[in-house]
């Protein structure tokens, strides 16, 4: 696809999303986007190229609140998003890799410069600080949830540092449309912990008691 609109070297490849997750200027749309502007990291240029990028290329972020209210950057996973992007073969079912279209390759010294491109132009470009020592690892799992059936979940806290630590946290569960809109939560429950240094604390929780038929909906359906 020619891109008139784009600087040169910006023609071929164009990503469009016909089931975007968010508005673009006021309405569900997402592109067209040069693929050769997600590959590096070029946000600026239009149509929601950050978006797109986002989906492939993001640094994972873990962020601890401090007593202040502020935040800390406590963890960074540079590889975790866009692993593999795939297509479908012509006239075949066959699995096509095209990651190395779309980013070039993770950890290169050309992946990190993208990052830092579109980091630039993102709506908090001076946001990446230091990462603070994390102590607490925290590991939240579950077992196969099958219509019907009790779920199982558990949480482990680990502590790497020289002190006690003592948690209070909440386990919270509702359903979740691929929009990213949540239902209403159907079940809650607040845990107190104590996690020695060096040591560990978790493990499976019960299963759950029967949801009550009264209480609400765990699916949302749309009102049209």
């Amino acid at each position: 696809m020619r891109r008139p609109d784009l600087p040169s070297g910006y023609d071929g490849w164009q990503v469009v999303d016909a089931t975007p997750q968010e508005t673009s200027s006021g309405l569900f749309c997402c592109g067209p986007c040069s693929v050769t502007a997600v590959r590096n990291g070029e946000v600026f240029l239009k149509y929601d190229t950050a978006f797109v990028f986002a989906e492939v290329n993001s640094d994972k972020v873990y962020w601890q609140r401090k007593g202040n209210g502020g935040f800390a950057i406590v963890h960074v996973e540079e590889g975790a998003i866009g692993r593999r992007i795939s297509t479908v073969g012509p006239r075949s079912a066959a699995r096509i890799d095209i990651t190395h279209l779309y980013k070039h390759p993770e950890g290169s010294d050309q992946e990190r410069s993208a990052v830092s491109t579109a980091t630039s132009h993102g709506s908090r470009p001076r946001a990446r600080g230091p990462t603070s020592m994390g102590e607490l690892t925290l590991t939240l799992g579950s077992g196969p949830a099958v219509a019907g059936a009790e779920l199982e979940l558990w949480v482990k806290v680990h502590n790497s540092g020289s002190e006690s630590r003592s948690l209070r946290f909440r386990l919270s569960l509702c359903a979740l449309r691929y929009t990213g809109v949540s239902a209403p939560p159907f079940r809650q429950e607040q845990h107190r912990r104590v996690v020695e240094a060096g040591g560990g604390e978790g493990g499976p929780r019960p299963p759950w008691t029967p949801i009550d038929p009264h209480g609400p909906p765990l699916t949302l359906i749309d009102p049209h």
